[in-house]
Formats: structure tokens, C-alpha cells, sequence
């Protein structure tokens, strides 16, 4: 049986998204959906006012999944610098899957990931 992965959207209020980017840098979120390019610039300038762009990419591409089901949102994140991104909710099971296994083998190692 295959568990399925929490999946929180990118809220439109700053107060949600700026609450979204610490549960997301403390490994509470795991799936991150992006639902439009909107959800990833709002996203990404919250963190930026926060001085805390670089962060929410490195938790993109390390613990946090990032889930954009259309090519326009995936196109904006590759812009933003993310290498992986989910299209769809099987590829986010898999990706988060590697990922904890990964996470698993270099724990000795909390800044690589």
C-alpha cells in the first residue's frame, strides 16, 4: 500500500504564504502544490522580502517537493532554479520517496542534501 503525501497549495494572503515558507523550511510541508505561475512568483518574492530566496530553493530541491501539474508553472519554476519538479501526483510520490531515502544515507552530512 503506498502512502500518500501531504499536499498543501501555495495560499494567496502574505500572512499564508509567509507561514508557508517556515513550515516549508522546517520540513513540515512535503508536497508544495503550484498551481498556476502566480503560485510561484507569490511564493518566491515572499521569500525574498524575508531574505530568505536561497533557503526556500535549497527546501525545493532537497525536502520539500515541488508540484506544478501545468508546463506554464513548471516553466516558472525552472526559472526561479529548481531542477525537479513533480507534474503530477505519482511523480510527487516517487520524488519524495527518493528524496527520504537520500535524506536517510547523508544525514550525517545536515547541510547537503
Amino acid at each position: 500500500m503506498q502512502l500518500k503525501p501531504k499536499t498543501t497549495p501555495v495560499p494567496n494572503t502574505p500572512a499564508e504564504l509567509e507561514a508557508l515558507l517556515f513550515e516549508a523550511l522546517r520540513g513540515d510541508v512535503e508536497v508544495l502544490l503550484f498551481r498556476q505561475p502566480q503560485d510561484v512568483l507569490s511564493l518566491f518574492e515572499a521569500a525574498r522580502k524575508q531574505g530568505i530566496g536561497a533557503l526556500l530553493l535549497e527546501a525545493l530541491s532537497c525536502h520539500v517537493v515541488a508540484l506544478a501539474p501545468t508546463t506554464a508553472a513548471q516553466a516558472q519554476l525552472a526559472q526561479e532554479g529548481l531542477k525537479r519538479v513533480a507534474r503530477d501526483e505519482a511523480e510527487a510520490l516517487e520524488l519524495l520517496e527518493e528524496r527520504l531515502k537520500k535524506a536517510s544515507l547523508v544525514a550525517s552530512n545536515p547541510l547537503g542534501c
